[in-house]
């Protein structure tokens, strides 16, 4: 999009003017885009030193949208996620290790009872095996992207050795957090405004002050970059992340969520 409406100031700015303001102004204001015509949240890319120029984006556009782009958002079979997956399996594991040799990174969750149990083959009580299904992050975060019937079910789900969650519980874009997701592990997900670096951590940014960030600490950046194909954090802008983690609040009531291994994020860049 070469346009975009701020909400902050009720502009509507082309991206080269956007692209001309003082850098705090720019930094504020980047977090509070919307789609001109559809008012959808946007993002703004600077310009990159490949060439590449200035623009904005949307992801996605409300349907019918003039301004819509294609979004190469794919399911990965011809029949919708939330008929595919959850009803035809009994627990969807969420894979966070995908094909390793060694064990997948276990997790800790308030209430869980027994958060090192591995999930095997089970038992129905009339001696039917329980139907498994596995997932990674990454076709996880296409789903909820694509489908919010899949968000919104009730499928139970096992990840990193924990159990007794289901993927409405677990799962939550970043405009819908609330009070009870905090403090608990949560799969937290959406669109990256703008991503910045401080003290050692790089700061994925979904909005304004009262947003979530997500913060991807030193020791995990580089093969966050490698994986990820991320050149410039720039790249970052319009990316829609997948973290699980536990989603805190600073003192000063900042919401955030550090992620502690690289098997539990996923991006999928704009």
């Amino acid at each position: 999009m070469d346009i975009a409406h701020c909400t902050l100031d009720g502009v509507d700015y082309t991206a080269v003017r956007f692209q001309q303001l003082p850098p705090a102004d720019l930094e504020a204001k980047r977090r509070n885009l919307t789609c001109v015509r559809c008012g959808q949240q946007a993002f703004f890319r600077k310009k990159a030193a490949s060439g590449r120029a200035a623009c904005f984006g949307a992801r996605p556009h409300a349907p019918g949208c003039g301004m819509a782009a294609e979004d190469h958002l794919r399911v990965e079979s011809g029949i919708g996620p939330d008929e595919a997956i959850t009803h035809n399996t009994d627990v969807l594991v969420v894979d966070l290790n995908f094909g390793a040799v060694q064990g997948a990174p276990h997790l800790q969750d308030d209430g869980q009872a027994d958060p090192g149990r591995r999930g095997g083959r089970h038992l129905h009580g009339d001696g039917q095996r329980t139907a498994r299904t596995h997932r990674r992050l990454s076709t996880l975060l296409k789903h909820l992207r694509s489908s919010p019937a899949f968000g919104a079910s009730d499928q139970a789900i096992e990840i990193g050795g924990i159990e007794g969650r289901t993927l409405r519980d677990f799962f939550v874009e970043f405009p819908a957090l609330q009070p009870r997701h905090f403090d608990r592990l949560a799969g937290c997900w959406g669109l990256v405004t703008d991503a910045g670096e401080r003290d050692g951590t790089v700061w994925l940014n979904s909005g304004g002050r009262g947003d979530i960030s997500i913060g991807i600490p030193d020791h995990i950046w580089p093969e966050f970059k490698r994986r990820f194909r991320v050149d410039d954090l720039e790249d970052l802008a319009g990316a829609y992340v997948l973290a699980v983690g536990t989603p805190s609040r600073s003192q000063y009531g900042k919401r955030y969520l550090i992620v502690d291994d690289i098997e539990f994020v996923t991006a999928s860049l704009a």
